[in-house]
C-alpha cells in the first residue's frame, strides 16, 4: 500500500488523511495518508519524510513557497506559479507540482460557475493565491485585482505573474472600498482554525455577486456567512480542498476520479 503525507505547521485539524483515503479507495488503490507536522522543525519534518519512505506528499501553510528550495525538480506548470503543494517521489527524486489553482477552478465548475470574462478580486498573496491567480489568468478572466495587507508579498506575486501574462489583466489595489467585481476569493487562512471568527474583508464596502473562500473549516466561514446574508452566490472551501487533492492523487496513482465520485466525497465530508 502506498504511503503519502501532508506537510504543514499546526495542521492537526486537517481533513486530508480522511479525504485522501476516500479518493484512493474510489480509485481502487487504497493508501495510507498521514500528517507530518513541522511545528518543532521544518527540516526535521523533511528528514522524516525521506526516512519513512513516503511516495508523495502535499504541502500546506506556510511552506508552499519554501518547498521550492527543497525539491530536485519542478514541473513547468509549478515554475510558472512560484509555489508547490504536491511532491512526487520518483526514484528518490522529489518533483514539485501545484494543483491548487486547477483544483479551485474545477471546484467552481462543479457549481456551474465559469470564470471566463469575470473581473475578480483576490485577497491574499501566499502560495495558494499564486496557484489560483495563475489558473484564473489561464482560464479567461477579464481582470484580476490583487489585494493583500502586506504590499511586499502582493507586489512579489504581481511581479512573478505579470512576466508571464503581459496582457495587462492584473492590477494591484490598496483599498477594496467601492470596487465592482464579479467574484471575490479569500485565499488567506483568516476565518479558519488559526484566525477563528475573523472576516478578511467587509463585503458591504464593494459590489460583488460571487464570493469564494478557500478556508474549509468551518464550512461556513465568517466571510461566507456575510455573503449568504447579503444574498451572494457562495463557494465553500471544501470544493477546492477535494478537487486539489483529487488532482494530486491522479498524479501519484495514475488513475482518474469522476465528477460524480468527487461530489460524493464532498457530501460525505460535509456530513
Amino acid at each position: 500500500m502506498k504511503k503519502f503525507a501532508l506537510l504543514g505547521n499546526h495542521i492537526d485539524y486537517s481533513l486530508s488523511p480522511q479525504l485522501h483515503q476516500m479518493i484512493s479507495d474510489r480509485m481502487g488503490k487504497p493508501c495510507n495518508y498521514e500528517i507530518v507536522d513541522a511545528m518543532d522543525s521544518f527540516y526535521g519534518a523533511l528528514e522524516r519524510i525521506k526516512d519513512e519512505g513516503y511516495e508523495g506528499f502535499n504541502i500546506t501553510i506556510p511552506y508552499k513557497e519554501e518547498m521550492l528550495k527543497h525539491v530536485d525538480e519542478v514541473t513547468e506548470h509549478a515554475k510558472g506559479i512560484g509555489s508547490i503543494n504536491t511532491v512526487t517521489v520518483n526514484d528518490g527524486k522529489w518533483v514539485g507540482d501545484n494543483t491548487d489553482g486547477l483544483g479551485f477552478v474545477k471546484g467552481l465548475g462543479l457549481r456551474g460557475c465559469s470564470v471566463t470574462g469575470m473581473r475578480v478580486l483576490v485577497i491574499g498573496a501566499g502560495g495558494a493565491a499564486r496557484g489560483i491567480v495563475h489558473a484564473l489568468l489561464t482560464s479567461g478572466v477579464k481582470q484580476v485585482l490583487l489585494y493583500n495587507r502586506s504590499t511586499k508579498k502582493r507586489n512579489e506575486l504581481f511581479s512573478i505573474l505579470s512576466k508571464q501574462f503581459k496582457d495587462h489583466r492584473m492590477m494591484v489595489v490598496d483599498d477594496y472600498s467601492g470596487i465592482v467585481v464579479d467574484l471575490v476569493i479569500n485565499t488567506t487562512p483568516v476565518g479558519g482554525p488559526h484566525f477563528p471568527g475573523e472576516r478578511v474583508i467587509d463585503l458591504e464596502k464593494m459590489t460583488v455577486s460571487h464570493v469564494a473562500d478557500i478556508v474549509y473549516k468551518p464550512h461556513k466561514t465568517p466571510l461566507i456567512e456575510q455573503a449568504t446574508a447579503l444574498d451572494k452566490k457562495v463557494f465553500h472551501g471544501i470544493d477546492m480542498l477535494v478537487c486539489q487533492a483529487v488532482l494530486a492523487q491522479e498524479i501519484w496513482q495514475g488513475e482518474t476520479v469522476s465528477d460524480e465520485a468527487i461530489e460524493e466525497i464532498i457530501h460525505e465530508l460535509i456530513g
